[in-house]
């Protein structure tokens, strides 16, 4: 009799190695003289031993392979025994793995943080996982396998190479990468400043058509510069390296017109800047509140129209209200005493509103002036009538 006990003492097994190894038991009344064995498949020869006996190295096919063993006794009387051993090769064959969207190219750019991926897998056998990681860091298991996906996969500023990886049972593995250049969003807003006519936050003028100039920078790049008036219009600047920018001419209206500017960068941030202009209609200036201080009796006087004299000499003082500032112009304003041009009148104020101071000389107290005051813009105000007097 013989009995194979190993690698099983069942009829039947399971292996993924090519070759075999066997062992067993055989005896006989008398003596037994040899055990041998055979494969169906092909191949035989003989065991090592006869009561305890073994064979290693026997070639196996792949699937089924009957394994018979055979003792024998010095008579010719044979006894057997049988193994069926199924042979399954290992899987030596890695899976294939795309990544198809966002794209199947090997690069992405892209201005979002979190990025979602797909694809495909296949294998001889299966797939039985996907995984992504990042280079970046980060990992994760895809949802699927022959189709898969992953979802919300943290990308940080630059290259972030995302590589995905397909297995099969046997360890078999794949991969596909994907390098994924990440740019934040630029959020930054671009600054821009009104330099001319004034960088202060208002200005007046008795001109209707304003020109302006400004300064604008990003940290990236301004990509254009317009202004808009809340009275009415629009336009755009026109670009004066190194960083300036200056409009065409801006219709006024009269009274109050905010003139906004703003920068814009490629990312569609905008700056702003504002100046309120003020409007105003030539007209002639307003005098009042006149009086004089008597300043003394004088040997010598020059009156306005160039005659001298002794007489009494006199500081007179009147105040003045010019709508369209043309006071202060180069020109100055100019007095006219008793229809006597008196000269330029000494100006005290900012161009719209002040005060004015005559030196008057007469031969006799108690004259009766009349005063007009001329502004720069040739415009003549009312008349003021004061009477000289002694203290």
């Amino acid at each position: 009799s013989v009995s194979i006990t190993s690698p099983t003492s069942n009829s039947t097994y399971t292996t993924t190695s090519s070759s075999l190894n066997i062992g067993g038991s055989a005896s006989d009344n008398v003596a037994v003289t040899r055990v041998t064995w055979s494969n169906d498949r092909g191949g035989s020869g003989t065991c090592s031993g006869t009561t305890s006996w073994s064979a290693s190295g026997i070639a196996l096919s792949s699937g089924a392979n009957v394994i018979t063993v055979t003792a024998r006794d010095a008579a010719g009387n044979t006894g057997t025994d049988t193994l069926t051993v199924t042979y399954n090769p290992p899987d030596t064959t890695r899976p294939s793995v795309s990544i198809t969207s966002p794209t199947s190219n090997s690069t992405y750019t892209t201005s979002s943080s979190s990025l979602n991926i797909g694809g495909s897998a296949s294998d001889n056998v299966a797939v039985t996982r996907v995984t992504w990681a990042n280079n970046r860091g980060g990992s994760g298991t895809c949802s699927g396998t022959n189709s898969w996906s992953a979802s919300g996969i943290a990308l940080l500023s630059g290259a972030n190479i995302i590589t995905v990886t397909a297995r099969d049972a046997a360890g078999n593995t794949r991969t596909d990468t994907l390098t994924v250049t990440y740019n934040p969003p630029d959020t930054t807003r671009p600054s821009v400043t009104i330099t001319s006519p004034t960088s202060n936050s208002t200005y007046t003028t008795t001109n209707s058509t304003l020109y302006i100039t400004a300064q604008a920078s990003d940290n990236v790049g301004v990509t254009s510069v317009s202004w808009t008036n809340n009275r009415g219009g629009s336009g755009s600047c026109t670009y004066d390296p190194p960083g300036g920018w200056y409009s065409g001419g801006i219709s006024l209206l009269t009274g109050q017109n905010v003139i906004t500017v703003r920068a814009w960068d490629a990312a569609g941030n905008t700056g702003t800047d504002t100046l309120t202009v003020s409007f105003v209609t030539p007209g002639p200036p307003v005098i009042s509140g006149i009086y004089h201080n008597y300043i003394g009796y004088v040997d010598y006087c020059v009156t306005g129209s160039g005659q001298t004299f002794s007489g009494h000499n006199y500081n007179v003082y009147y105040n003045y209200n010019d709508p369209d500032g043309d006071a202060d112009d180069s020109d100055g304003a100019y007095a006219t005493v008793n229809g006597v041009d008196w000269g330029w009148a000494n100006i005290g104020g900012d161009g719209f509103s002040g005060s004015v101071t005559i030196s008057y000389c007469n031969s006799s107290p108690g004259v009766l002036l009349r005063i007009t005051h001329t502004d720069g813009g040739g415009h003549t105000s009312n008349e003021l009538i004061h009477r000289l007097t002694e203290p």
